[in-house]
């Protein structure tokens, strides 16, 4: 079966998070990254921020009121199949590419796309599952003017279409000729592939002793916090969770490494929760 389009998936940065997200992408330390190759393409986040700042000196001077802004830049995610590796190289062009077609989309020039953006390849070409992909920030707030055109459906459809385009200017793979060699959980919601390798997990974790029995279920309570946002509570079970898992892997490297990649796993479903919701910044040795 052919693939309508490369994977491109949209999101909002909220301004109060946005350098700690900027951070996360880029730190080579987190768990998550341990097989990450990071390379930063575009390196303007300092402007986005400065822009929103700009705007709101602007409005006072005006005596303009309200108006404030909460998400500070649009995030597009882009990856490809692991069976299509690119270079940085290959990527940059792609993404310069994306940078033209967004200007057009938008009205606004290449320069001041590319002069209010943020990009970070993470090659994952060492990783024994994920695909490598490009996180690209775009401000929401260019020349002191809201772009709502950024947020909307037609320009995350532009950004599709001028991957598919760079894709198959650069390697020469057309989407629509394209059949992948596996299907990696496709058209399946990300929780029930999630409840899959949380099972998955459970199966060769159950023949330990007790103690076990009992982190599995405090785990599941702290996931089930952790992706409701619950901050506090997820905060105070991380705290509760993180020596216990300490002894367990003392006990066993083999269980140890399976809850870690179910935890690792939890986590990067919202990977902006602050490192107090989370266990893996908590324990002694990286999972």
């Amino acid at each position: 079966m052919a693939t309508p389009n490369w994977v491109v998936k949209t999101k909002q940065l909220k301004k109060n998070n946005f350098y700690n997200h900027i951070n996360y992408l880029t730190d080579k330390s987190r768990s998550s990254h341990f097989y990450t190759k990071i390379y930063v393409l575009t390196d303007n986040a300092n402007n986005i921020i400065k822009s929103i700042e700009c705007r709101q000196k602007a409005r006072k001077k005006a005596g303009v009121r309200g108006g404030g802004i909460q998400n500070a830049a649009t995030v597009f995610i882009m990856s490809l199949p692991r069976e299509i590796p690119l270079n940085s190289r290959q990527w940059s062009k792609i993404l310069h590419l994306t940078y033209r077609n967004i200007a057009k989309e938008t009205g606004l020039s290449l320069k001041e796309i590319r002069e209010h953006s943020f990009a970070v390849l993470h090659d994952e070409s060492e990783s024994p599952d994920k695909c490598s992909h490009i996180h690209l920030v775009v401000s929401n707030v260019i020349n002191e003017k809201v772009q709502k055109k950024m947020t909307q459906k037609c320009t995350t459809h532009t950004v599709k279409m001028a991957f598919n385009e760079g894709v198959k200017a650069t390697v020469g793979i057309d989407n629509l000729d394209y059949t992948p060699k596996r299907r990696q959980n496709k058209n399946r919601p990300q929780w029930v592939v999630q409840k899959e390798k949380v099972i998955k997990a459970e199966k060769k974790i159950l023949a330990l002793k007790q103690s076990f029995v009992e982190l599995i279920k405090s785990i599941k309570l702290w996931a089930s916090n952790y992706l409701l946002n619950l901050v506090e509570a997820a905060s105070l079970q991380a705290e509760e969770i993180a020596p216990k898992l300490n002894d367990i892997v003392r006990i066993s490297n083999q269980a140890g490494d399976e809850l870690g990649n179910m935890i690792s796993n939890i986590e990067d479903l919202d990977p902006d929760m602050p490192d107090s919701a989370k266990i893996t910044p908590k324990i002694k040795r990286k999972l």
